[in-house]
């Protein structure tokens, strides 16, 4: 995360030499859960089913009215690959993202777009979005190449490790890459205004269709390969200033976001942030852990807990009874894996707790919940 200096030179594949100028990696692990609720409401999903859908991605129902709330880049993946799985299969992954970007403006990144738009170069404004990833709510890893008299801006991703369907997940891995590339350009277009059109674009799939409108559209030859996601510009435009550049202001507003990103993921309270470790994590985590996590030794977390009239025990108990009424949501997952899921040794220890909460077995509560 954050900014690289890059001096290798490395081969393009039209054999003219790339020069690695900068990178960093928008896939901050913490980020904020708007951009999943941005691309959610884009795509159809109405307000009114929006929570619904966070459950079954397994995020808090908190999450579906605060679009500060933090999450984790795993969380985030996981509720895009649910998205992908539930939009029309016969819809090309790419035409999703470029989609998008009639909803994308440099105004929508808030702090982060700011700062750009002040930016004195395009240059400073790259590398500003890429030092703030948290604000970014990307995916990719980003390498700024220059050559001759372009200069390229590539992007890369792993393939996450996810459950569902491998075909769903090399799909969730192209539209990550096309989407952040759609913004990235349509953010630079907004920065520097006409002269921040691309040269060339390339998308990361093995057919596009439209390919004229396309075009058109980005005002540039657009090509596609499986796996290649990159636009190239004029290298004076790299280091023009915006037509907005204002020093002052520059650094000004990175110096608050810079605080933002700082902040994202810290709670107001020591009972807060417990419970966003522990609602995170795949597994709940144990005690030493979170204490861990927080800097504290497990008799100072259970003393500042006291003082905040909450202790671990009933944290942990809360976070658990939240997911596990998430994930039975999902008739597929069997009740022993639930019970993995949350941390419990067997089936049978999950369903006494469950009992204990709901005043009936997780398989009858199930039952009722899906008859309605």
């Amino acid at each position: 995360m954050g900014l690289a200096r890059l001096g290798d030179v490395m081969a393009d594949p039209f054999d003219a030499p790339l020069r690695p100028l900068f990178a960093g990696n928008l896939g901050s692990p913490n980020r904020t859960v708007f951009g999943l609720l941005m691309q959610l409401t884009v795509f159809g999903f109405k307000e009114k089913d929006i929570e619904a859908f966070l459950q079954r991605a397994d995020l808090p129902s908190e999450a579906a009215t605060n679009p500060n709330f933090p999450i984790t880049l795993e969380q985030e993946l996981h509720g895009l690959l649910l998205m992908l799985e539930e939009l029309s299969p016969h819809r090309a992954y790419y035409t999703l993202p470029i989609r998008f970007a009639d909803y994308i403006s440099v105004n929508a990144f808030g702090l982060m777009g700011l700062t750009m738009l002040h930016a004195p170069t395009l240059r400073a404004a790259v590398e500003a979005c890429l030092s703030l990833p948290q604000l970014a709510w990307g995916h990719a890893r980003v390498t700024v190449h220059e050559r001759a008299d372009t200069f390229r801006i590539s992007l890369t991703m792993d393939r996450p490790l996810l459950g569902g369907r491998a075909r769903t997940v090399e799909a969730l891995v192209r539209y990550c890459l096309t989407i952040d590339l759609v913004s990235i350009v349509k953010v630079i277009g907004d920065v520097m205004s006409v002269v921040g059109r691309p040269a060339h674009i390339r998308l990361p799939v093995s057919a596009v269709e439209d390919r004229p409108r396309l075009a058109s559209e980005f005002g540039c030859p657009v090509t596609n390969e499986v796996g290649e996601a990159w636009a190239e510009y004029p290298l004076a435009v790299l280091n023009a200033p915006p037509p907005n550049a204002d020093a002052l202001a520059f650094e000004g507003y990175q110096q608050a976001a810079r605080r933002a990103c700082e902040a994202v993921g810290a709670k107001t309270s020591l009972a807060e942030q417990v419970k966003q470790l522990l609602s995170s994590a795949s597994t709940p985590l144990a005690r030493p852990e979170v204490a861990a996590m927080l800097g504290l030794s497990q008799r100072s977390l259970a003393r500042k807990l006291k003082d905040e009239g909450a202790n671990f025990g009933k944290l942990l108990a809360d976070v658990r009874l939240e997911r596990a009424v998430n994930l039975m949501g999902n008739p597929d997952l069997r009740i022993a894996e639930i019970a993995h899921r949350l941390g419990y040794s067997d089936a049978a220890a999950f369903s006494r707790a469950f009992q204990s909460w709901a005043g009936q077995s997780p398989s009858r509560w199930r039952e009722e919940k899906l008859r309605l």
